[in-house]
């Protein structure tokens, strides 16, 4: 399933070590619906590999494509959603750069123009 969205926030790295040797997850928030009033937050946790790679290529404002499968557990007697990332792609990274100041030509202080009354506007 692909989901497009906008990183809100990036959760710290977490790894260990396993039966079949070390693991890492990256949690990452994706809002969905931007230019809707009530835009939708969503947590998908990127595995394996892929998190090593997301944790150095994605940043907060990103604009995102994700390739996620959601999967459904039981514990308890009651059920769990996991929305896993396998694949992502970076829509529009965030501008690092700020615009050029643009500069004025005129130098010193505005003239005021007489229109022949003493308003102030």
């Amino acid at each position: 399933m692909e989901v497009k969205g906008r990183i809100d926030k990036i959760c710290e790295m977490k790894s260990g070590q396993g039966q079949r040797g070390e693991w890492h997850s990256l949690d990452i928030i994706v809002m969905q619906e931007l230019g809707s009033a009530y835009p939708k937050k969503a947590m998908v946790t990127i595995f394996g590999d892929t998190a090593l790679a997301a944790a150095k290529d994605l940043c907060e404002g990103h604009d995102v494509t994700l390739q996620i499968d959601i999967e459904c557990k039981e514990w308890n007697g009651r059920f769990y959603n996991t929305v896993k990332c396998w694949k992502y792609q970076i829509d529009r990274p965030i501008s690092t750069s700020a615009p050029a100041p643009q500069s004025q030509t005129n130098s010193g202080p505005p003239q005021a123009q007489d229109h022949g009354d003493n308003l102030p506007f």
